[in-house]
Formats: C-alpha cells, sequence, structure tokens
C-alpha cells in the first residue's frame, strides 16, 4: 500500500513538472494566450518598411499615407495567432471599413513562403500577407510575442498596440479601430 502511494504521489509529481514546462515553453516562445494590452509604442511615429507581399509585390507603410493601418504579426505554428486571423482577416475584407480608410497587413515571422501560402490557403484567409524574412519589421515594431496588432493612424502615428489573445480581444480591437477611424484626415 506505502509503495502504491509512493508510486501515486511520484506520478503527479512529474505530471506537475511537464504541465510547469509546457507552461513555461509557451511563455518563453512568446506565444501564449494573454490579456491585450497596450505597450509603450504609441504615440511614436510608426517605423517605415519595405518587404515582400506574398504575392510577390514589394509593400511599404508609406505606399498607405493617410490611411489607417493594421500591423497583424503572426506566425503559422502561433496558436492564438490562428485564432485572431480570422477576425484579421474579417476586418481586411469589410468593404465599409475600406472605404473609412482602413488597410490591413499581416505580417508573417520568418516564415518559409511555402510555409505561410499553405496556412493562408488551409484557412481560407483573403488578405495581404507580408513576410518578414529576417524579422527587421517585428524588431523595428518591438514585438515581443505574437500575436501583436499595431493600430497606425491616418498620420502614422501608433494608436495602439494589443499583445496576445484574450476573451475579449475581438472587442478591444474594434474599439481601438473605432477610435482610429473616427480621427479626421490631418
Amino acid at each position: 500500500m506505502a509503495a502504491t502511494m509512493r508510486q501515486l504521489c511520484w506520478t503527479l509529481f512529474m505530471l506537475g513538472e511537464m504541465i510547469a514546462c509546457v507552461g513555461v515553453m509557451l511563455v518563453a516562445s512568446g506565444c501564449v494566450s494573454t490579456t491585450a494590452v497596450p505597450s509603450g509604442q504609441q504615440g511614436q511615429v510608426a517605423p517605415d518598411f519595405s518587404i515582400s507581399a506574398l504575392d510577390g509585390r514589394r509593400v511599404s507603410l508609406s505606399d498607405y499615407s493617410g490611411k489607417v493601418v493594421i500591423l497583424d504579426f503572426w506566425a503559422s505554428w502561433c496558436p492564438p495567432c490562428q485564432e485572431s486571423l480570422p477576425h484579421i482577416a474579417s476586418l481586411a475584407t469589410n468593404a465599409e471599413l475600406a472605404r473609412r480608410g482602413l488597410v490591413v497587413l499581416a505580417v508573417n515571422e520568418q516564415e518559409a513562403a511555402e510555409t505561410i501560402r499553405a496556412f493562408v490557403e488551409q484557412q481560407h484567409l483573403a488578405l495581404t500577407v507580408l513576410r518578414d524574412a529576417d524579422g527587421t519589421v517585428a524588431r523595428s515594431y518591438a514585438v515581443s510575442s505574437m500575436p501583436t496588432t499595431v493600430i497606425i493612424g491616418r498620420d502614422r502615428v501608433v494608436q495602439t498596440v494589443l499583445t496576445g489573445l484574450s476573451p475579449d480581444s475581438a472587442k478591444v480591437l474594434e474599439q481601438a479601430l473605432t477610435r482610429a477611424l473616427d480621427e479626421p484626415p490631418r
């Protein structure tokens, strides 16, 4: 009986250790569900960039002068990104938001073009996907976890930075987006 109890205690201890290790790996990978919160980049001029879209075009932030831009940093291996991308894609295809000046750019982090293309096709995502092959754009926006969503105003100033995914992420994003779109062009 004592040996069985000892074995049960050991099994429970090892299970707890494995769960703790998985949690540490998720946090270390930067891909963990968290509450969406604004970061310290708000109020700063958004860094310009020029990188390739999945369709081969070169895309620069400066191409969208006077527009409200959402930059959504993601990776196909990130479960919170997989969950949030359909909502981001729905914003990208919303004709009313486009009429009001919204542009959505989904910035993939350092994955092969074939991997990105397969994921986008499998998920039936209709949006402009950029490939940050060497992570330069993510570094310029101080992206430390994914997903990270940056809302840039018409004046090219970062208005909101949201990191992670929470039950109210879509609501928080839409409120921030409404504020950005409601600001008159300067």
